[in-house]
C-alpha cells in the first residue's frame, strides 16, 4: 500500500475454489499490515478477512474479520518491537 509514493503497508489476497459439504465454495482471504503516523506517534494495524461464497447460489454464507492495533511513540520503538 502506498500513499504519495511512500509505502505504508502491504496486503496479500488469495482466492480459492473448493468443495465443502457437496457445495462449491469460493474462499476470499486477505491479510495485511499498515502504518499511519500522526504527530510523533505511529499507529500500526494488522488485519485479516475471510469470506466464503456459495458459487451455485451466489451468496456469502460465512465470514471472519479481525484486526489488532499497536501504538508506538516513535520509529525506534516500532523497530524494536518488530524484532
Amino acid at each position: 500500500m502506498y500513499i504519495n509514493g511512500a509505502k505504508i503497508g502491504y496486503s496479500e489476497t488469495n482466492l480459492k475454489i473448493t468443495e465443502t459439504n457437496e457445495r462449491e465454495v469460493l474462499i476470499f482471504t486477505d491479510i495485511g499490515y499498515f502504518e499511519v503516523m500522526s504527530d510523533d506517534d505511529i499507529l500500526a494495524t494488522e488485519f485479516s478477512y475471510e469470506y466464503k461464497f456459495d458459487l451455485i447460489y451466489g451468496q456469502m454464507f460465512d465470514y471472519s474479520e479481525a484486526s489488532t492495533e499497536f501504538l508506538y511513540e516513535n520509529k525506534d520503538d516500532l523497530i524494536k518491537k518488530s524484532c
